[in-house]
């Protein structure tokens, strides 16, 4: 049995009645190493469940399509130095990855007792503040749990380390794709704020986040999704190039014109396409969304 680098608890209790996912995923077999990646042969046995495994989620076997209609996808964050390339960064993560201290049950009841750290506090202020329905459920030295229902997404902030799991079982495709976006932001801001470097557990390899989002979205809900996510960008990005006008902030009292250029809070820059008594539809980068307007 093999337990979390971060507090020592087995991993095949970790996933309770509290976490976000109540699948159990003890049954689940470690992944297939097959040697296509550079990082996923010196996997160790905390990344072969992943941080987001003790969080809640799970991986399936080496790199077929992730069964996340019955369980979950996880992302685990490690801090590396600042200024480091490309290739450097990944190495430096998957170093920390393989030499993770796992913490003595003295330590562990020493951080449940005791706050969290400014630094955690900060970077879950950073997270709450762009996304104000991301709930703390949980704050100690141990770490900070914010959880999304709405998306089941969890955010946990260790000390040293984090974790997202995302656990979005029976959503349409593009429930999916927005899933996936709002973690995908929420790993940016952890990136560039607290120095981190996202591992998929996954896809077994350490993430450029500029450039692997369709990646991670093929593994996670297929290459339908990955298609429904370029005409989404195409139309969108064209839309929002020819939108007039400032951005308006939203707001259910404001109101609004076809083809102006809204910011929300939550789902970022949009357009107006489409307008309705009380309503307006606008379209996001995650997709289009129907929202109340002049009241």
């Amino acid at each position: 049995m093999t337990t979390c680098p971060i507090d020592g608890v087995p991993r095949e209790t970790r996933c309770s009645a509290r976490s976000v996912g109540t699948q159990s995923t003890a049954a689940l077999p470690a992944p297939a190493r097959d040697g296509s990646d550079g990082d996923a042969h010196r996997t160790s046995r905390w990344t072969r469940r992943g941080l987001s495994g003790y969080l809640g989620a799970a991986i399936a076997p080496g790199r077929e399509r992730w069964q996340h209609r019955r369980v979950g996808y996880g992302f685990d964050l490690v801090r590396v130095p600042a200024g480091l390339s490309r290739a450097e960064r990944r190495a430096a993560a998957m170093q920390v990855i393989e030499n993770q201290h796992v913490p003595s049950e003295t330590e562990r009841t020493k951080r449940r007792a005791s706050p969290p750290s400014d630094e955690q506090s900060r970077l879950a202020a950073l997270l709450q503040a762009r996304f104000p329905q991301l709930r703390a459920t949980h704050a100690s030295a141990s770490h900070i749990e914010l959880d999304d229902r709405a998306l089941w997404i969890q955010v946990s902030i260790f000390q040293d380390a984090a974790g997202i799991g995302m656990h979005p079982g029976g959503f349409t495709t593009a429930k999916y794709i927005e899933a996936l976006r709002f973690a995908w932001d929420c790993l940016e801001i952890l990136e560039r704020e607290g120095g981190f470097a996202t591992y998929d557990t996954q896809v077994g390899r350490v993430l450029h986040l500029a450039s692997d989002f369709e990646a991670v979205l093929a593994t996670l809900a297929g290459d339908a999704a990955v298609k429904k996510h370029r005409r989404a960008e195409d139309s969108y990005e064209a839309r929002l190039a020819a939108a007039t006008g400032p951005a308006k902030p939203y707001s259910a009292k404001a109101t609004y014109a076809i083809g102006d250029r809204v910011e929300h809070p939550t789902f970022g820059a949009g357009v107006v396409r489409a307008l309705a008594p009380s309503k307006v539809t606008v379209l996001f980068e995650a997709g289009t969304k129907t929202l109340v307007c002049g009241r």
